[in-house]
């Protein structure tokens, strides 16, 4: 394409010829039709997928092992009461330290400071909890249903037998004072450090808590109720206020259920993280 251009004089006008319409210019700057040039398109061969993701026990799996975060919140809040009592009868041991696990339908409580009478009598005092019992019974069975689940997707399943061992195994496994401490150490990562939280009824919202006596279970669950329930108030380092900022079962947090599964063939499914 050529352009004239006349040279301006005075108050001359420029003049631009455009002998060539903007189509020919796009045709020009077409590659020619000769051009020895192509585009060779290949195909990957398909992954096919990994087996066990087709296995009915891989989902039902997965519902279980989500399914225990409700489960240890559900302990939590069976929890309350015992410790609301406990403080009240013996404050001698408000602040004692200890955990507890379950015990074959029971629950043992486990402490290197406790002396074995006042161990005696805390364990006497969390089983006389019924509904604290049937919960951290069903923690413990659906921990055990995962493990046995886990095993089938792997292709080894452990039958009758091997559920027995495991449900002893899931005994020693969890210890629940534990999982809140991890619970409560989780959501302190995620709160703003600058700002202030507080319950629905002004009382500060505190995870710095050990978790591992009654009154600071206590302190701890009062928290964490008003985070499941989104009745929390969140300040600002500037005086901005907001309602509801946390909400959510912080039970389920990374980290907080330890891993109980087989140690299986491959990890191409990144099970710690789907579970």
């Amino acid at each position: 394409m050529s352009l004239s251009i006349q040279p301006l004089g005075p108050g001359a006008i420029a003049s631009v010829t455009q002998p060539t319409s903007l189509r020919q210019v796009a045709l020009d700057q077409a590659a020619p039709s000769n051009a020895a040039s192509s585009v060779q398109m290949t195909a990957l061969p398909a992954i096919p997928p990994d087996p066990r993701t087709t296995n009915p026990a891989f989902f039902q799996a997965l519902s279980i092992s989500a399914k225990m975060s409700s489960d240890l919140s559900n302990v939590a809040d069976a929890l309350v009461s015992t410790m609301q009592d406990v403080v009240m009868q013996r404050p001698d041991l408000a602040t004692a330290t200890f955990d507890f696990q379950s015990d074959q339908g029971s629950i043992k409580v486990v402490s290197d400071s406790l002396s074995d009478q006042d161990k005696a009598w805390l364990q006497n005092e969390l089983n006389a909890n019924q509904n604290l019992v049937n919960a951290v019974q069903a923690f413990h069975d659906d921990a055990t249903k995962s493990y046995g689940l886990w095993a089938e997707v792997d292709g080894n399943p452990i039958g009758k037998a091997g559920i027995d061992q495991v449900s002893s195994q899931a005994d020693s496994r969890f210890s629940f004072m534990s999982m809140f401490k991890q619970a409560s150490q989780q959501m302190l990562k995620g709160m703003d450090p600058n700002g202030s939280y507080y319950t629905s009824n002004g009382a500060p919202m505190d995870f710095h808590q050990a978790v591992d006596s009654p009154l600071s279970f206590l302190v701890f669950q009062k928290s964490a109720q008003a985070v499941e329930d989104g009745t929390n108030t969140y300040v600002t380092s500037a005086g901005n206020t907001y309602y509801g900022e946390l909400r959510g079962n912080l039970f389920s947090a990374p980290g907080v259920i330890p891993d109980f599964k087989p140690s299986m063939s491959s990890r191409a499914l990144v099970l710690d993280e789907m579970a």
